[in-house]
């Protein structure tokens, strides 16, 4: 079923959006990490409480609590992987690369050369 479109609508790509989409993008990374920080310090009773009891906090920090309950409760490394990834960032491992000394190798080849020339005279 179709929405008819009042002025002042957004529109994207030809597609109505609604105007909680645009309220929902407005979270940034920087909200997104404070939500994480504020409820990774408490104890798991604490958090368990507050989603008993949730009161007036608003949706977003109960799907971060939830996120943190069972990955405390069911020891789920990925959820938690997530949350360190949206807090801290990707840890990235370093990778050392050795190449050999070119100049070293241009000396050998170059020998080489002679050598060969030697051999044919």
């Amino acid at each position: 079923m179709r929405m008819a479109l009042k002025k002042g609508d957004k529109i994207r790509k030809g597609k109505y959006v609604a105007p909680e989409v645009f309220e929902g993008r407005k979270l940034t990374k920087t909200m997104f990490e404070e939500i994480i920080y504020k409820y990774m310090g408490k104890t798991k009773t604490e958090l368990e409480s507050i989603l008993k009891n949730p009161g007036p906090t608003p949706a977003i920090e109960l799907m971060v609590l939830n996120i943190i309950v069972r990955a405390i409760a069911n020891g789920d490394v990925m959820r938690s992987e997530f949350l360190l990834r949206r807090s801290i960032g990707v840890v990235v491992d370093k990778v050392e690369v050795k190449t050999e000394d070119t100049t070293d190798q241009a000396k050998t080849e170059a020998l080489a050369g002679k050598i060969l020339e030697a051999l044919k005279k």
